[in-house]
């Protein structure tokens, strides 16, 4: 019996994924190595609308959810870039509707990457980085979440002694809640920023929960998905062989038991 490898090669699925992988990479590891936690508000909406913008053309020809992930995403756009034009009660206002509409787009795009992923009838490199892609996305999602518990409880956490400085007026704070987001998915719980309250706490344990559960399903789905690519594979090439195996006259092929 003939395996093929797990991960074929390189294909057009796998460059819009790679494309989406790339921009995420910018976004969670080049902004805050370049700028540390301390950045302008508008220097990181400006890169965060990059990742709209990569997410809505990577996943808009996905059935279902491509026009939806594309709406939203547009009335997202413009929540975050009214919120710089805007102050006072309206201020915090257009920042809460902001996070309520990033959080409801990063699920959907989990949702539609994941989607992506399980369904494709051959592993390819599209898979491996739509895997990664989708779970830095969560991650994302998770740290929104947490910028959103933060701005209607600013007591939600203990940012220790040198935290608190990051989050001033002016400056981004998803940035340093996005850190939070994936040391908590990971499990790893450095103890810089703890949940005070009981919400902060409560979300934090789903969040753990959760990173595990979409390893757990993601493994299975791709095992799934070459355990069934191959053995088709394998009855196909046993059809082509019985068909090209001259038989005797008279002879009658066997039906399979």
């Amino acid at each position: 019996m003939k395996h093929k490898p797990l991960f074929s090669s390189f294909t057009i699925e796998g460059s819009r994924f790679l494309t989406l992988l790339l921009v995420l990479f910018v976004v969670l590891v080049v902004e805050p190595i370049a700028f540390g936690h301390v950045i302008r508000s508008w220097v990181f909406d400006a890169i965060y609308t990059v990742l709209i913008v990569v997410v809505i053309l990577v996943l808009f020809a996905e059935r279902r959810i491509g026009a939806k992930l594309a709406t939203l995403g547009m009335v997202l756009l413009c929540s975050i870039w009214l919120s710089h034009s805007v102050s006072g009660e309206y201020h915090i206002g257009v920042l809460v509707v902001g996070h309520v509409l990033g959080i409801l787009f990063l699920l959907l795009t989990v949702f539609g990457t994941v989607r992506s992923v399980l369904s494709m009838r051959v592993l390819g490199a599209g898979s491996l980085y739509g895997a990664v892609a989708g779970y830095l996305l969560l991650g994302t999602a998770w740290g929104t979440v947490y910028s959103l518990v933060h701005l209607l409880s600013p007591g939600a956490f203990d940012f220790g002694d040198e935290l608190p400085r990051y989050i001033e007026a002016g400056q981004a704070r998803i940035p340093l809640f996005l850190y939070y987001s994936f040391v908590t998915l990971t499990t790893l719980g450095f103890g810089d920023m703890t949940p005070i309250t009981q919400t902060a706490r409560t979300l934090s344990w789903v969040e753990a929960v959760t990173g595990l559960f979409y390893i757990s399903v993601l493994v299975a789905g791709v095992v799934g998905v070459y355990v069934s690519s191959q053995v088709s594979s394998d009855l196909f090439e046993r059809a082509d062989a019985e068909r090209d195996t001259p038989r005797r006259p008279g002879e009658q092929s066997q039906p399979d038991p």
